[in-house]
């Protein structure tokens, strides 16, 4: 997982449009996300759109730490 960008569709929080990464996958079409400032948030799938090649090589991914 997180290795694809998606793009947040929906108008929650000021997060419309903003490049993220799903960290995981939950049960009813679940999902933990980490936008490019480090907020992380759980959505619906639904929210996400995956991104084209061409502007995922142009985004920055935002750094996961693990959790020691």
């Amino acid at each position: 997982m997180g290795s694809q960008k998606y793009i947040y569709r929906w108008d929650r929080q000021g997060r419309k449009g903003q490049l993220c990464l799903v960290l995981a996958r939950g049960a009813m079409n679940s999902c933990l996300c980490m936008f490019e400032d480090g907020y992380t948030m759980v959505t619906s799938r639904n929210a996400l759109k995956l991104v084209a090649g061409d502007v995922f090589r142009l985004a920055v991914l935002p750094k996961i730490e693990a959790a020691e």
